[in-house]
C-alpha cells in the first residue's frame, strides 16, 4: 500500500515539475517583458524580453536589483503607493497603470503595466508594455490637432462641419460669433442659414457621394457674397463621415467686379455711341479728318482710352501728336487728374533727372526751396513724354525703374515717392532702330510700346486738307474777310508734299492771314500756266524770306531731319542752323 501511494506522489512530483518546466518556458518565450515582485521591491524573476527592453542580464537584475530602481524619479512616489495598496487592499490597486522606466543607457520608456498576485502569496507578476512609440504618435497627433484648431479658430472666413443628417459636429469661431450659436444649437440649415428646412441649394447627396464642391452664392441672413467649398471628409475605410464648408467673404470683389462690369459696358456704349457719331463728322476733341486714315486713328484712341497701359503716337513731326495724346487722356478715367506734357529734347541731359524727379532744398547749389518733379506733378494723371528718342540711356534706366512700380527719390530726399501716373510717349523716330543701335533700351521701349498709334503724314490723307484749312482759317482772327482760296490753290495744296504736316498747312494759313499772300513755293507746281496772280507775290524781303523757309525744309528733308548733316550741306555751322528753325518753327533731330 505504502509503495503504490509512494508510486503516486512520485507521479504527481514528476507532473508537477513538468509543469513548472512548461510554465517557465512559456514565461521565459513570452512576447511581453515580464517580471516577478516580492514584496520588499526586489525582482525576484525575469524573462528574455526585460533584458531587451531595460539593458541587463538575469545574472544582474534577479534577486539582486531593487524594482524602483528603474523607475523614473516624478512616478516613484506613485509606484510605491500602489505597490503597497496591492498586497493590503488588493481591490483598491489598480489592475494596470502607466509610469516611466529608465534602461541602462538612460532611454526613457513609457510603459503601461498590467499587475495580478501570485494567489497565497505576497509576489506579483507584471508584465511591461512599451507603449512610447504610441504616446509619441499621440503626443504628435495633439500637437497637430492644436495647431488645426488655432488655424481653423482664427480663420477670418466662416467654417463648419456636420453629418449627412445635417447635424452640426462643429463650428469655428467667427461663425459662433456671427450665429450667436454652437455646434449643438441645431442642424446646420438653422443654424447657419437661419432656415426651418434644408436649403434649397444644398448639395449634401452629392458631397457624400465623395466631390467636392465650389460655388458662389449670396448669403440671405447678411446680404454678402461668399465663396463656398464644400469638401468630404473621410474615415479609414474609405467612407464619408462629415461635409465640411468653407466660407469666404467675396463682397468687396464682387462690388469691384460690378463695377467694371458696370464700366466696361457704360465704355462700350460710349464708344458704339462715338463711333457712329463720328462716322460722318471730321471732328474728334480737337482732331480734324474724315479719311479712312483718321478714323483707324479715333478707333484706336478709344481703344487706349478705356486702358491704362502706355501708349506710343508714332508719326512724324506736325501730325499732332500732342492732340491725340489729350484726346486719350481727356477720354479715360484720369480726365479730372493733371495732364502734363514735356518735350523731352528741351531738357538738358545735365537736368534730365531734377526735371523729372525733382529736388529737395540744398540738394545742390541754387537749390533754394523743394521743387516737384514732373513725374510728381503728373500723380493720377497722365505723363506726355513728347520726342521720347531724346532721353538719354543713363536715364531711361532710372525712369524704367519709377514706371515699373518702384519709386523715386528726389534729388537731395531721402523717402521715396511712390506714384500712380499713365505714360503716353510721342516720337517722329524709328524706335526699333534706336533699340538696334544702342540709343534705346530694349526693356523700356518694351515698356513703352504697348499700345501703339500711327499718325499718318498730311500727304497721305490729303482729302483732309479742304477741312484743316477750314478749320484753321476760322479759328485765326483777322480784320474784314479773307478771299477764299479757289480750286486751283487747294489743288495745289493738295500736290504739294507737305514736309511740315498740319503744322506747316497752319503756318502757312497763318502768314496768309498776316500777310494776305500764299507762299510762293505751293504754287510753282499748282500753277496750270506757270504765272501767278496779281498779289500773291510781295517784296523782296517777303520772297526770300518764303524761299529761305523752303530751302531749310527740302534739306532737312533729304537729311531726314538731322540737323549736323543739313548744316553741313548747306554750308553753316548749326548754331545757325537752329536759329533759323527756330526763326521759322521747323524741327529736326
Amino acid at each position: 500500500m505504502k509503495d503504490s501511494q509512494n508510486v503516486v506522489w512520485q507521479e504527481r512530483a514528476e507532473k508537477a515539475e513538468e509543469d513548472a518546466r512548461f510554465y517557465r518556458m512559456i514565461f521565459e518565450k513570452s512576447t511581453a517583458p515580464t517580471i516577478v515582485i516580492e514584496a520588499d521591491y526586489t525582482i525576484s524573476r525575469i524573462n528574455e524580453r526585460v533584458e531587451e527592453l531595460l539593458g541587463y542580464s538575469k545574472e544582474e537584475i534577479e534577486g539582486k536589483i531593487d524594482w524602483l530602481r528603474f523607475a523614473v524619479k516624478e512616478d516613484l512616489e506613485r509606484m510605491m503607493r500602489y505597490h503597497h495598496l496591492r498586497r493590503n487592499d488588493p481591490a483598491a490597486a489598480p489592475g494596470e497603470y502607466e509610469c516611466r522606466l529608465m534602461n541602462r543607457d538612460g532611454q526613457i520608456h513609457d510603459i503601461l503595466i498590467k499587475l495580478d498576485m501570485i494567489r497565497g502569496t505576497t509576489t506579483s507578476v507584471a508584465t511591461l508594455v512599451n507603449v512610447t512609440a504610441e504616446k509619441e504618435v499621440v503626443k504628435t497627433l495633439r500637437q497637430r490637432e492644436a495647431e488645426f484648431r488655432a488655424i481653423v479658430e482664427h480663420f477670418t472666413g466662416f467654417l463648419y462641419t456636420c453629418h449627412r443628417d445635417y447635424r452640426l459636429a462643429y463650428i469655428n469661431g467667427p461663425l459662433g460669433e456671427r450665429t450667436g450659436k454652437d455646434a449643438n444649437s441645431g442642424p446646420c440649415y438653422e443654424v447657419v442659414y437661419g432656415r426651418t428646412e434644408p436649403c434649397l441649394w444644398c448639395e449634401n447627396d452629392e458631397v457624400f457621394s465623395g466631390k467636392t464642391l465650389e460655388v458662389e452664392r449670396l448669403d440671405p441672413l447678411d446680404e454678402r457674397w461668399y465663396s463656398i467649398v464644400t469638401t468630404p471628409i473621410g474615415g479609414e475605410d474609405g467612407s464619408v463621415l462629415l461635409r465640411q464648408t468653407v466660407m469666404v467673404d467675396i463682397t468687396e470683389r464682387k462690388m469691384a467686379e460690378e463695377r467694371m462690369r458696370s464700366r466696361a459696358a457704360l465704355l462700350m456704349e460710349e464708344n458704339e455711341r462715338l463711333k457712329s457719331s463720328m462716322k460722318d463728322r471730321y471732328r474728334f476733341h480737337g482732331i480734324v479728318g474724315k479719311s479712312p486714315e483718321m478714323q483707324c486713328v479715333y478707333d484706336r484712341i478709344l481703344q487706349a482710352a478705356g486702358s491704362g497701359a502706355a501708349v506710343v503716337i508714332r508719326g512724324e513731326s506736325g501730325t499732332g501728336k500732342e492732340l491725340v495724346a489729350q484726346a486719350i487722356h481727356g477720354l479715360s478715367p484720369r480726365a479730372d487728374k493733371p495732364f502734363v506734357p514735356v518735350n523731352c529734347g528741351a531738357i538738358p541731359e545735365t537736368l534730365m533727372e531734377s526735371e523729372f524727379f525733382g529736388y529737395k532744398k540744398g540738394a545742390f547749389t541754387g537749390a533754394a526751396e523743394d521743387k516737384k518733379g514732373l513725374l510728381e506733378m503728373a500723380g493720377g494723371g497722365t505723363l506726355f513724354l513728347d520726342e521720347v528718342g531724346e532721353i538719354p540711356l543713363s536715364m531711361q534706366v532710372k525712369l524704367l525703374r519709377a514706371l515699373e512700380g518702384n519709386g523715386f527719390r528726389p534729388l537731395g530726399g531721402r523717402e521715396h515717392v511712390r506714384t500712380d501716373i499713365r505714360i503716353i510717349a510721342a516720337t517722329h523716330r524709328n524706335m526699333e532702330g534706336m533699340v538696334a543701335e544702342g540709343r534705346m533700351r530694349q526693356d523700356f521701349f518694351y515698356r513703352l510700346h504697348i499700345i501703339p498709334i500711327h499718325l499718318p503724314a498730311l500727304r497721305k490723307r490729303t482729302s483732309d486738307i479742304p477741312l484743316l484749312v477750314e478749320h484753321f482759317l476760322s479759328a485765326m482772327e483777322h480784320d474784314g474777310g479773307l478771299p477764299k482760296l479757289d480750286a486751283r490753290i487747294m489743288e495745289a495744296f493738295s500736290k504739294y508734299t507737305w514736309p511740315g504736316n498740319v503744322r506747316e498747312l497752319q503756318n502757312v494759313l497763318q502768314r496768309y492771314v498776316t500777310l494776305g499772300s500764299l507762299d510762293l513755293p505751293l504754287m510753282e507746281e499748282g500753277d496750270v500756266n506757270g504765272e501767278m496772280r496779281p498779289g500773291e507775290i510781295q517784296n523782296l524781303k517777303e520772297r526770300l524770306f518764303m524761299r529761305e523757309r523752303e530751302i531749310l525744309m527740302e534739306t532737312l528733308r533729304r537729311c531726314k531731319g538731322h540737323r549736323g548733316h543739313t548744316a553741313e550741306m548747306l554750308g553753316i555751322d548749326r548754331r545757325t542752323l537752329e536759329r533759323k528753325m527756330a526763326r521759322y518753327d521747323l524741327r529736326g533731330e
